[in-house]
């Protein structure tokens, strides 16, 4: 029979306190511990003044930090009360030059607009260089603020709330955490230091704990005086007096939930983030009167079993995803007790699904380190060993099951998961030139998520490894339903890269494999090559000078490409020299455009791409090095 047992819990409530660099009026610079010993002797020179961007007034006390050259060198100083910094004996190269400080936005030497967060200009430097007159602009953060009132319209206290900023750095549109504030006595808050862009505003009146029953994080409870309290951590803090009995029970259900509460809400007011309003916010400007009133909602639990071949799964991993939720925003997880059993309390009405992994009693070992060592030189003297490994990796295949649930708010006890075994998928490794059988068998490869929506749960774990064995075939098992890509593990011979991987005729480096949960492709192609491309050039202004500020796109004239993180795509800045090198694109057909300015990442939006005239057309072959200028 469950005990049931009345729990005291008392909060906690810790702050972390940011570590400021220590205020250094001179501008004598602070090497970087780990370029310190390879530091090289030269004769070069950056220096230059950090201004503010909105009126070009010295910025003191910055901190600005430098580094690149051949070979790399790190450094770092803060601007003295002039703003001015400078650094010296500087080998040739290429250089980043950076500048932070509190309430402002990160800036780099070259962007277009100081804290876009869009990329800089590299400086290139030639030996006894010297650059004297930079002007690094650093902008002030924007700021959202308003005021949260409870159900009754009285000021909300102690509500986190959490500013969200939509980006596209590799071609999907997905929300970041961007800051975070707590609103005070008055119900008002402030979330500052923000880049301009687009906002998604939640706020969420309940304590930053998982609810769900986690048998791995809480085991026992202890008894104090007359009260119970649960021991989340492993440790206790008692205050002075306090009589400890040495008393301990197991504990078999969690505290129990309420069921009511503050929902988390997306200004103005939603429920569902895809709901929510989304907040223009440009350059330094403060976005006032972001206001609104928490609701009251009815909280319940969704609980059931976890269910194997061989019976309830224990430490199985127990994902809760809301189906409607917007990317970026993530979801919560728990694991399964002896008994297969989960739990997630304190859960508001919605659309949800509970996916569940595990892998078979015995087997959790991480399978990457597993593949590491059959890479490795410890496989000539063990190769007993070796075999044994492969076996358990055979055996190691991830087991899944999910389930659908709509709630609305009532208890739901009885969900059930059944764990199937992953799909497997086979294939057969060949490499250009040929290689030795022993060579191959320390090869291993697997499927790795690729970006885009997920088909199942938010978490991307990647299937067991596959071996290659002596002929060159592979099998990779345990796949979970997903969109999937190609990588090595170990084992690739130097020089060596994956040149394609087909499956169905489809090379699954530039369109993603699908797997629904069902599928078990068995014959795929993954070819190994030496070969590289390269396009070097030189980007120029009307009257023939280098243009440095400005970004290079280099993709693919087939539309079927414009994927996000596609490999047939590439953008690069120039050095302040006008040169720009890229390296690495497969074979093809494709376009060179130059823009003034991109965020980082929406050169993987085909919709952006569409927009693109003035391109220039080139064709790469396996060793083909092009000199293109662009105008």
């Amino acid at each position: 029979m469950l005990n049931r047992v009345g729990v005291a819990v008392a909060a906690v409530v810790f702050s972390y306190a940011a570590i400021g660099v220590a205020q250094v009026r001179d501008t004598k610079p602070i090497p970087n511990p780990q370029s310190q010993a390879q530091k090289p002797a030269g004769n070069g020179v950056i220096a230059g003044v950090v201004v503010s961007a909105d009126a070009g007034r010295p910025v003191r006390r910055a901190l600005v930090s430098l580094t690149g050259g051949s070979p790399n060198v790190g450094m770092s100083m803060q601007t003295d009360d002039r703003g001015a910094f400078r650094f010296e004996g500087l080998p040739p190269g290429s250089f980043t030059l950076r500048t932070t400080k509190g309430g402002f936005l990160a800036s780099s030497y070259g962007q277009k607009q100081a804290g876009s967060g869009r990329p800089g200009t590299p400086i290139e430097l030639v030996a006894g260089m010297q650059l004297n007159d930079i002007s690094l602009p650093i902008a002030r953060g924007g700021v959202i603020t308003g005021v949260i009132v409870d159900e009754a319209g009285e000021p909300a206290f102690g509500v986190s709330v959490t500013a969200y900023r939509w980006s596209s750095r590799s071609g999907e549109r997905r929300l970041e955490q961007a800051g975070r504030a707590t609103t005070d006595d008055r119900g008002a808050y402030r979330i500052p230091a923000l880049q301009p862009g687009q906002y998604v505003i939640s706020a969420s009146a309940e304590p930053e704990i998982e609810f769900g029953f986690d048998n791995r994080a809480m085991k026992k409870l202890r008894i104090i005086g007359d009260g119970v309290v649960v021991d989340w951590s492993g440790s206790l803090s008692i205050s002075a007096g306090t009589k400890f009995f040495d008393v301990v029970k197991e504990i078999d259900t969690p505290p129990p939930a309420s069921k009511s509460g503050f929902a988390t809400l997306y200004y103005p007011g939603a429920l569902q983030a895809s709901s929510a309003a989304t907040i223009d916010l440009a350059l330094s400007e403060e976005h006032v009167g972001v206001d609104f009133q928490l609701q009251v909602v009815p909280f319940g639990t969704i609980s059931g079993t976890v269910a194997g071949p061989e019976g309830p799964a224990a430490n199985a991993n127990v994902e809760l995803v809301d189906i409607n939720q917007l990317p970026g925003l993530g979801s919560r997880h728990t694991g399964t007790r002896k008994d297969g059993h989960f739990s997630f309390s304190a859960v508001p009405p919605g659309q949800y699904r509970v996916v569940a992994t595990a892998t078979p009693k015995g087997l959790e070992a991480s399978s990457r380190e597993a593949a590491m060592f059959l890479a490795s030189d410890e496989l000539a003297k063990n190769a007993a060993k070796r075999v044994a490994v492969a076996a358990q990796m055979a055996q190691a295949a991830r087991l899944w099951g999910a389930a659908e649930v709509g709630f609305d708010g009532r208890d739901q006890p009885n969900v059930a998961v059944t764990l199937q075994q992953g799909m497997t998928v086979s294939g057969r490794v060949v490499f250009e030139g040929g290689l030795a059988a022993s060579a191959l068998t320390k090869l291993s490869v697997t499927l790795i998520p690729a970006a885009g929506p997920p088909i199942l749960g938010n978490d991307d774990t990647d299937p067991t490894p596959g071996p290659v064995d002596a002929t060159g075939q592979f099998t990779i098992r345990g796949v979970m339903p997903g969109r999937y890509s190609m990588e090595v593990v170990a084992g690739a011979p130097a020089g060596f890269e994956i040149k394609s991987a087909v499956f169905g005729g489809v090379d699954i480096l530039d369109v993603p494999m699908a797997l629904g949960g069902n599928e078990q492709p068995v014959g795929g192609l993954v070819t190994f090559s030496t070969k590289k491309t390269e396009i070097s050039g030189t980007v120029l202004d009307s009257a023939g000078k280098p243009e440095p500020g400005v970004t290079v796109i280099v993709y693919s004239m087939d539309e079927r490409f414009w994927l996000p993180n596609s490999r047939r795509i590439q953008a690069v800045r120039p050095g302040t020299d006008g040169r720009f090198r890229m390296s690495d694109l497969p074979p093809g057909e494709y376009r060179a455009v130059v823009v003034p300015d991109v965020e980082t990442g929406r050169w993987f939006d085909g919709a952006y791409l569409r927009t693109l005239g003035g391109f220039q057309t080139l064709t790469l072959s396996d060793k083909a090095t092009l000199n293109l200028t662009v105008r």
